[in-house]
């Protein structure tokens, strides 16, 4: 079955879109056939990292939902970023909206979206760049996805957003929520975190990705794991990848 599975986060800079950029390219690189939505309507920036700043696409995903363009009209195929004998990429761009984007009235539209990506591109799994934040945008996103994936920094900001996250979408029904720790400082053991923070949000930790220089430097398109495809954080993220589409 294919899985729909939306990133989030409580706050903007924990690192969310590369996430989603790697985690997409390593599916699609192991032969699954992925989806890419860049639903973050503040500041969109998947597009910058997967080296598409010049790309001019038939329609965004505000398009999508507004019916200004099909939203499978607005998929980019990206597989030319992939290795040979991988599996497929799309991506649908995302747009800065003018005003707030929270009408109750678009879950319907958002959902029906979603489900037309999949079925026209015929995805093994659509992964979502979601709103950060619990606005009445971040809040209709959440009721969608097969699994949520919360990305959250070790800092105590990040473990009371996270906190009330949690408790939000448990009320909210959603199927399988997973965590993932980024930039956690090299001070802190991986499999320890991991206990801790399973422990304290009751919840799937799927990684925990240590601060990397090399993140900084990345050229274009900058996804990691294509740049480092034999680094151990790759082989992380890799094995984060799998879990959420297994």
């Amino acid at each position: 079955m294919p899985k729909i599975v939306l990133v989030h986060s409580f706050r903007h800079g924990v690192g969310r879109s590369s996430l989603v950029a790697n985690l997409g390219y390593l599916l699609a690189e192991q032969g699954q056939r992925v989806g890419l939505v860049d639903a973050d309507t503040e500041s969109p920036s998947l597009h910058y990292l997967l080296g598409l700043e010049d790309c001019r696409p038939a329609g965004t995903f505000l398009d999508g939902l507004t019916g200004r363009c099909p939203i499978e009209e607005s998929a980019v195929p990206v597989s030319h970023l992939l290795p040979p004998d991988s599996g497929a990429l799309f991506f649908v761009p995302g747009a800065a909206a003018a005003s707030p984007f929270d009408s109750p009235d678009l879950l319907e539209p958002i959902s029906n979206a979603c489900l037309r990506l999949v079925q026209f591109y015929q995805l093994d799994t659509l992964l979502i760049d979601s709103q950060p934040g619990l606005s009445r945008q971040a809040l209709l996103s959440l009721t969608l996805p097969d699994v949520l994936l919360l990305v959250l920094r070790h800092d105590w900001r990040d473990y009371q957003g996270t906190g009330v996250t949690v408790d939000v979408v448990r009320q909210l029904a959603v199927p399988r929520v997973a965590l993932l720790v980024n930039e956690a400082p090299a001070a802190f053991e991986a499999a320890a975190l991991t206990a801790e923070l399973a422990d304290v949000f009751q919840s799937e930790v799927v990684a925990v990705l240590p601060h990397l220089d090399e993140m900084m430097v990345l050229p274009s398109p900058r996804i990691f794991a294509r740049h480092y495809p034999a680094h151990p954080v790759t082989a992380i993220l890799r094995q984060a990848a799998n879990k959420l589409a297994g």
